[in-house]
């Protein structure tokens, strides 16, 4: 976390101005921006949200960095919400054996491909957090 004080950035009603209490957090939106929120107003988002059905995906605290996607806060990359609704796809989870493996070959034959050294190295960020995770429950 930075030396200078994050403030929160929920913009309240009916001033239409950000709140500007300490942030203790950030939201994460379907489109993966990330809001500063205080404990109050992200407390307050979140229930708007649930009400309403949508918006929010999560909530993560600022003094970590996401690494890589989690099912609380995914990843940019993340292809769940972005598939048609009709099209296949295979998720893997870091309980399954095989999990890291193969997402460090398919982060491979994508960095062959030229695909983006960010979503590269997201891959294999997330192979390492599978192996990781699987130590730490299993």
């Amino acid at each position: 976390m930075s030396a200078t004080a994050v403030t929160c950035q929920i913009v309240t009603l009916p001033t239409g101005q950000a709140c500007g209490a300490p942030a203790a957090g950030r939201i994460v939106w379907p489109d993966r921006t990330r809001t500063a929120a205080c404990a109050d107003c992200a407390l307050s988002m979140s229930l708007k949200a649930q009400a309403a059905g949508s918006d929010i995906v999560g909530v993560e605290p600022l003094d970590r960095d996401w690494p890589v996607g989690t099912k609380n806060n995914p990843s940019k990359f993340a292809g769940y919400d972005k598939a048609a609704v009709d099209e296949p796809m295979f998720t893997l989870l870091a309980r399954d054996p095989l999990a890291p493996a193969l997402v460090r070959m398919w982060a491979a034959q994508m960095w062959q491909q030229g695909e983006k050294i960010e979503k590269v190295t997201e891959a294999s960020g997330i192979a390492d957090a599978m192996e990781a995770w699987k130590k730490e429950h299993r």
